[in-house]
């Protein structure tokens, strides 16, 4: 994905946030082991930054260096013996990070790639006016198979992101013709 120029409100008391990943579960269960980027909103002032979390643990911030319009490459990938390995490319800048996780307690049952809010107590955070993020060359590897997310050996979803109150806050677009690329596009803070 490209990191997106996020869109700050004109009121200096606006903190909105918007978050790229990619990771292995999530869907249907309570861990997550993801790799990402972050742009907010703080106040007026832009914050960017990468990050990775192996939830229901918090958010490690890692130095990696991520402006609006890098393209960044991104894995997380089951090794064996609960060990992930998660890595972040920025290929704008040709620098790099990774780092191998262990997580006992996840379940490998889905992969994704994501445009979201945080979530702060359970609860999303306002999201930041991120424009359109566009995921592609996107794959996974399942039980020894190995494809695009519309691989027939899998089940693949779209999820709208909604409020608490069903305000519709971003909407992905159908994968495109490979299955390997589609895009996310904000709608409602």
């Amino acid at each position: 994905w490209v990191i997106p120029s996020v869109y700050c409100p004109s009121t200096s008391m606006s903190v909105v946030y918007s978050s790229a990943w990619v990771g292995i579960d999530g869907y249907s269960n309570g861990t997550v082991e993801q790799i990402g980027t972050e742009t907010d909103c703080n106040y007026a002032s832009l914050v960017h930054y990468a990050w990775y979390e192996l939830y229901p643990k918090y958010p490690v911030r890692i130095l990696l260096a991520v402006n609006p319009g890098d393209t960044i490459n991104a894995e997380v990938r089951y090794m064996a013996n609960n060990q992930y390995v998660m890595t972040i490319s920025n290929q704008t800048t040709g620098v790099s990070y990774s780092t191998t996780q262990k997580a006992a307690s996840a379940k490998r049952q889905s992969a994704e790639w994501i445009v979201e809010a945080p979530t702060s107590a359970g609860n999303p955070l306002p999201l930041a006016n991120f424009g359109t993020v566009n995921f592609t060359n996107a794959s996974a590897t399942i039980n020894g198979v190995s494809g695009s997310i519309a691989n027939a050996s899998w089940q693949h979803d779209s999820i709208t992101m909604t409020g608490t109150d069903g305000t519709v806050k971003a909407i992905p677009s159908a994968l495109d013709s490979t299955g390997q690329a589609f895009s996310d596009t904000w709608q409602h803070q």
